[in-house]
């Protein structure tokens, strides 16, 4: 319905053919070590990289290493601290992305249990 490629998993190939995303995640350098870390498979830390501010500034090659990011609602609904950019190979899903958006939280929100706001 979206044009979302689900072919991987055994659905519907997108239209183009193309189903490739980008998520670029920007955020300011002094939230680097508060919400990431450099990490080794499976997300255990990898200590030969901490801090990961430090690493990302030594001229180190990026051609390996991966590195975990806390998704933590307080920095990231704020653009003064991370700002994201998303966009796919496959035009139709691209530009009707919103509408895609809107549909997941609203099955989401009707799978999924409420709480209250202080975690009760």
């Amino acid at each position: 319905r979206h044009s979302l490629d689900a072919s991987v998993i055994g659905g519907r190939s997108s239209p183009s053919g193309r189903a490739g995303h980008v998520l670029q995640i920007f955020m300011r350098r002094d939230l680097v070590d508060r919400l990431c870390y450099p990490a080794l498979p499976y997300g255990e830390v990898d200590q030969d990289r901490l801090p990961l501010s430090a690493w990302l500034n030594s001229g180190s090659s990026f051609n390996w290493g991966q590195a975990r990011i806390l998704v933590h609602p307080d920095f990231f609904m704020d653009s003064e601290r991370v700002r994201m950019f998303s966009v796919s190979a496959d035009p139709s899903f691209d530009s009707g992305r919103h509408a895609f958006q809107e549909e997941l939280v609203a099955a989401l929100r009707a799978a999924l249990p409420r709480t209250a706001p202080d975690g009760d």
